[in-house]
């Protein structure tokens, strides 16, 4: 469009504009999830190929290009917007040509085509919700905290920003926010910062996402820092050296989250969990796992028997972690994903597959336990019912041949009835190995002979759901 066009459609004088462009590669239509007007005030959004609209209101704004083409979109009177949502990937979004919509209260953009987004140019906004993650590769700017101090979000969410996305988060910068959501997270080689729990004190999240950042980010989370938090979705894990801290049960006892990640932590991380301190919660995802040496703690099933969690994982703590898991206390458990391995020596508890014959678990994980204290029972059809398993891990138990030949007989029960479709059953690695000859048989009655048919069903029982691979010793 040209400049007098464009000031045509202005109104004869040039006014503010913002814009941001699309590349289309045929007949596409271009989407913004939400395009809010100010109210009583209108938008004109010139799209590029001659044609426009103008808006009031909130809504989803589309539009239709005949062909391929690159386009330029201009908003004029971008101080109008209060709300700009857009993670349409033929979208190209530069900060510096945006940065006039400075009433934007709702700002989210994802999974753009490419563009540059630089901190230093929104600082003189004030979005309540301001989200910024999941761009290509390539896309390119600097984010740093020291930009945005003055915002005040219940909403922040930085993560997952591709490689060369640079910048400097510090939790300085933020200690007078007070956000309600906050994710920090999957920041690539050279972001930096420190991030350290006691400048976030006085913060009162319900969800805190922070991990996964790359080496040299630094700083120290300790839990008596966030005593006063009552989350109900809570990760921090898998941060790199140096990071820092001690995170104690006894200091998150009054937190009720449904979510609670703690997990691979450096070396040098400290604390203690005892189940005891949790045992009024009720997470419906609870994973504990990979914590450094020194780590200390005690989990009991007993503790838990109220819980009712979807997705459960501890699992490779270290010397010393203790406790005592039974699957008597678990059995009114229906996890989708349970996970409980590579626990220390002297851990200690009995599992019995007739506990768990009514769960219908899509992944589940118990091997290399101490076999000295842990002792596993398996009886006729405790796994007959799982049917919508994907996932059965029971390797390096020195389960007996009787005990290896039971579960596949399980297996091979459920079979006609099976829901899922493919998977991995692994019973082998310092497992017997399963009793008879490895063929076909019209019914199987041997170990080996249910392995037969559980990977190639020869009866064509149930020829779309065999399983992908089944793992036995030999």
């Amino acid at each position: 469009m040209n400049k007098k066009r464009l000031s045509t459609m202005m109104g004869g004088s040039k006014k503010p504009t913002a814009s941001i462009g699309v590349t289309t590669t045929g007949a596409e239509t271009v989407t913004f999830s939400a395009l809010t007007v100010a109210t009583g005030l209108t938008l004109t959004v010139l799209w590029g190929d001659g044609s426009s609209d103008t808006y009031t209101g909130a809504g989803a704004r589309t539009h239709n290009y005949a062909g391929a083409g690159t386009w330029k979109i201009t908003f004029v009177q971008p101080k109008n917007i209060t709300v700009f949502n857009c993670s349409d990937a033929k979208v190209t979004l530069n900060s510096k040509d945006v940065k006039l919509m400075v009433n934007v209260t709702d700002f989210r953009i994802t999974g753009l085509k490419a563009g540059r987004f630089d901190s230093t140019d929104v600082s003189a906004w004030r979005p309540t919700d301001f989200r910024l993650y999941s761009m290509p590769a390539g896309y390119a700017g600097t984010f740093n905290s020291t930009d945005v101090s003055a915002w005040r979000p219940t909403d922040f969410r930085l993560y997952s920003m591709p490689a060369g996305y640079a910048g400097t988060f510090n939790s300085t910068d933020v200690s007078a926010w007070r956000p309600t959501e906050f994710r920090l997270y999957a920041m690539l080689a050279g972001y930096e910062g420190t991030f350290n729990s006691a400048d976030v004190s006085a913060w009162r999240p319900t969800v805190f996402l922070l991990y996964s950042m790359p080496a040299g980010y630094a700083g120290t989370f300790n839990s008596t820092d966030v005593s006063a938090w009552t989350p109900t979705t809570f990760s921090l894990h898998s941060m790199p050296a140096g990071y820092a801290g001690t995170f104690n049960s006894t200091d998150v006892s009054a937190w009720r989250p449904t979510v609670f990640f703690l997990y691979s932590m450096p070396a040098g991380y400290a604390g203690t969990f005892n189940s005891t301190d949790v045992s009024a919660w009720r997470p419906t995802d609870f994973r504990l796992y990979s914590m450094p040496a020194g780590y200390a703690g005690t989990f009991n099933s007993t503790d838990v028997s109220a819980w009712r969690p979807t997705d459960f994982r501890l699992y490779s703590m270290p010397a010393g972690y203790a406790g005592t898991f039974n699957s008597t206390d678990v059995s009114a458990w229906r996890p989708t994903d349970f996970r409980l391995y590579s626990m220390p020596a002297g851990y200690a508890g009995t599992f019995n597959s007739t506990d768990v014959s009514a769960w219908r678990p899509t992944s589940f994980h118990l091997f290399s336990m101490p076999v000295a204290t842990y002792t596993i029972t398996i009886t006729a059809s405790g796994f007959a019912g799982w049917v919508s398993t994907t996932n059965f891990q029971m390797q390096n138990n020195s389960l007996s041949q009787a005990q290896v030949d039971q579960i596949l007989a399980d297996f091979w029960a459920g079979f006609a009835t099976r829901t899922a479709t493919g998977g991995t059953l692994n019973i082998g690695t310092n497992n017997a190995a399963p009793g008879g000859i490895y063929q076909p048989a019209n019914p199987p009655t041997t170990g080996l002979e249910f392995h037969y048919e559980l990977l190639n069903d020869s009866q064509n029982i149930n020829p779309t759901k065999k399983w992908a691979t089944v793992t036995v010793a030999s």
